[in-house]
């Protein structure tokens, strides 16, 4: 439990995660996760529009028109 001000904590951190569509775009190319009003994707930005990776070994992507926040992935863990 993260308690109030914890929660109050996490809101905020996130609401600041979330980048608006209307700000700003990621670089061509830049895996992102992005809402599109309803649900959390993982998948990029090229050439204008917002694909979601559908298939993550390569295979057909589909484009998403209406994506209001996206917000870059965070890096990976590192290993000791």
């Amino acid at each position: 439990m993260l308690g109030e001000s914890g929660e109050a904590w996490l809101e905020i951190l996130m609401a600041n995660l979330w980048i608006k569509t209307a700000d700003r775009v990621p670089s061509s190319s830049s895996r992102v996760l992005f809402w599109d009003g309803e649900i959390i994707e993982l998948g990029y930005y090229d050439d204008g529009l917002f694909w979601i990776i559908v298939d993550i070994k390569g295979g057909e992507n589909m484009p998403e028109r209406y994506v209001p926040y996206w917000m870059p992935l965070p890096e990976p863990p590192e290993e000791n």
